[in-house]
């Protein structure tokens, strides 16, 4: 083969080692990228990660979602609880008796994490469950969310729950002490499946 023959052909050896070498560089980025990533993330500064969001009517067509069993023992999981729990307690000084996740940001996101918090009790519940009952005491439940509310005659006292506490997987079942208790557990559960829809809603529908 003469000298112009492989000139005109280009040097396909050294195609190959140049495109290896570009594969090479972009997977070393990528990797280097996402680990940068993941990094900046497991250092979040949760003090002004977390951030109190005041009720509004967008937040009741959210749907939360229960926090998985292999996640709720995790460090991870127990740091962004207390960080959580610490701005719902600051946040009950103002004016509210029972706080949800969709009262939460983290970095400007919603937080889909199934959390309640009742303010008097300084209990926080996590994947909040509800096993309503037509029997027992029937209540009329004055039911305020933000600007919007309801009113209720169909909640039933007392009313079985169960949650899970602290950083233990298994559930702990109760039933409500007292009527208030009853109508926030009733309108925070509802909350935390998109269900609840105030009169001042449905009177626009």
């Amino acid at each position: 083969m003469s000298k112009y023959s492989r000139y005109c052909r280009g040097n396909l050896d050294m195609s190959n080692k140049t495109l290896v070498k570009s594969r090479c560089k972009l997977c070393l980025g990528l990797i280097t990228f996402l680990i940068g990533l993941y990094f900046s993330f497991m250092w979040i500064n949760w003090d002004a990660a977390v951030v109190f969001k005041n009720p509004n009517e967008n937040d009741i067509y959210q749907i939360t979602k229960e926090v998985e069993d292999k996640i709720l023992t995790t460090n991870r999981w127990l740091e962004k609880k207390l960080y959580v729990k610490d701005v719902f307690i600051e946040s009950c000084q103002s004016k509210y008796d029972v706080l949800t996740n969709l009262n939460i940001n983290i970095l400007g996101t919603r937080v889909l994490d199934s959390m309640v918090y009742i303010c008097n009790e300084d209990i926080l519940f996590v994947n909040l469950r509800i096993n309503p009952q037509k029997k027992g005491t029937r209540l009329v439940c004055n039911e305020t969310y933000g600007d919007l509310w309801k009113i209720n005659n169909e909640r039933y006292h007392p009313l079985e729950y169960s949650f899970v506490k602290d950083d233990d997987i298994a559930r702990i079942e109760a039933n409500t002490t007292n009527y208030k208790e009853t109508c926030m557990l009733y309108q925070a559960n509802e909350l935390l499946k998109g269900e609840w829809k105030p009169s001042s809603i449905k009177d626009q529908l």
